[in-house]
């Protein structure tokens, strides 16, 4: 019989995190060491997207936020969150995230600019 068991990593973006995105949702994100530019689209690029940062959290015990500013939006204008986190523990030094939402709170643009160590 074959094991039938989902990894909590896979849960959690089939059921949490792709609610928050759609097919038109668009996540663009700078390495600032090596200059590439990376864009995900949809609901299979955003899967793919954190299928590889949960994959590079190996060790959240350094993971800390110290800016997040959240802007609700009003009468037509969409929201936003501006987040700055880092995870030196897996190697991320430096993240800074936008998220830019459409009229039904979804999350339709994300930009992510990240400094990120050399893997050792």
């Amino acid at each position: 019989m074959k094991n039938c068991r989902v990894h909590p990593t896979h849960w959690l973006i089939s059921t949490q995190i792709l609610k928050d995105y759609t097919e038109k949702s668009v996540i663009k994100v700078y390495d600032q060491i090596t200059g590439e530019l990376a864009e995900f689209k949809g609901l299979k690029g955003v899967k793919e997207l954190f299928t590889g940062l949960f994959k590079d959290l190996h060790d959240t015990s350094g993971l800390a936020a110290p800016a997040i500013r959240v802007d609700p939006g009003s009468e037509g204008i969409a929201g936003s969150v501006f987040l700055v986190w880092r995870c030196p523990t897996s190697g991320f030094t430096h993240v800074t995230d936008t998220f830019l939402f459409d009229e039904d709170g979804k999350i339709a643009k994300q930009n992510i600019a990240c400094i990120k160590a050399a893997k050792q």
